[in-house]
């Protein structure tokens, strides 16, 4: 489905079963899902973050998350993340320029940022996530993830999906991880990457498929999701055993 030219979008689909929640998420994952850039990806995990929020409109929250997410990151690397080779990131490239500003006190790390900076830094990524990505990732999943609005700066996630990532918080952060891996593997010379930090988190090989990686986590999930539901169909059926034994007794008395 496309969706990065649009301006609003509905949730198009309310209710899924776990195993259309698993495949939803899987396909995104997975290569066929273009990215030009770590966007969409850095954008996911933003939302991911948000969930534990009691607040509906979770858009102010999400373009913070991702703010600092993509500050720390891209500035601790030089690392191509722009299928574009030369060409940099509308981002990136605000980052930059407030480096070159003021190079001896530019902070590395996002919580140093002065509050005037972190403003104009905001101004600029609200911008950027309307332009760039949120009808995008929007699109990727179908109009199923969130529906939103980009006059109102409007982001209200599915229910049935905020569930799923808050359970799954800690398992999509690291399929985001391998995503990113495979992704900057596609825009830089491997022999570069070796001595990335999400590698050494992982204790993974930059020749490691990922992608065979990210369908193994998927497919546990599904086995494990359907345990669940053996687990909960039989504990029911338990109970309405013991009751109805229970009533026979009764009748007897």
């Amino acid at each position: 489905m496309k969706g990065w030219n649009l301006k609003e979008g509905e949730i198009l689909k309310k209710e899924l079963n776990n195993e259309e929640i698993i495949d939803l998420f899987s396909s995104f994952f997975q290569k066929k899902t273009k990215m030009n850039n770590l966007y969409k990806l850095l954008f996911l995990k933003s939302v991911i973050e948000s969930t534990q929020l009691q607040e509906k409109n979770i858009f102010k929250e999400v373009c913070h998350n991702f703010g600092k997410i993509y500050w720390n990151f891209t500035t601790e690397m030089n690392f191509c993340i722009n299928t574009s080779k030369g060409k940099i990131t509308m981002q990136r490239n605000f980052i930059s320029y407030i480096k070159s500003t003021d190079v001896i006190n530019f902070p590395k790390d996002f919580n140093d940022i002065l509050d005037p900076l972190k403003q104009r830094y905001f101004k600029n990524t609200k911008k950027n996530i309307k332009t760039y990505v949120i009808s995008a990732l929007y699109g990727d999943f179908n109009g199923i993830l969130y529906s939103f609005h980009k006059k109102e700066e409007t982001i209200i996630l599915n229910k049935n999906l905020e569930e799923f990532m808050f359970k799954n918080k800690e398992i999509l952060f690291k399929l985001i991880d391998y995503r990113m891996i495979e992704f900057l593997k596609l825009v830089n010379e491997k022999s570069n990457l070796k001595d990335l930090e999400i590698l050494k988190r992982y204790h993974l090989n930059i020749e490691d498929d990922l992608y065979e990686k990210i369908n193994l986590i998927f497919n546990d999930l599904k086995i494990k999701k359907q345990k669940s539901a053996l687990d909960i169909a039989k504990k029911n059926n338990d109970l309405i055993i013991k009751m109805l034994k229970n009533l026979n007794k009764r009748s007897f008395l």
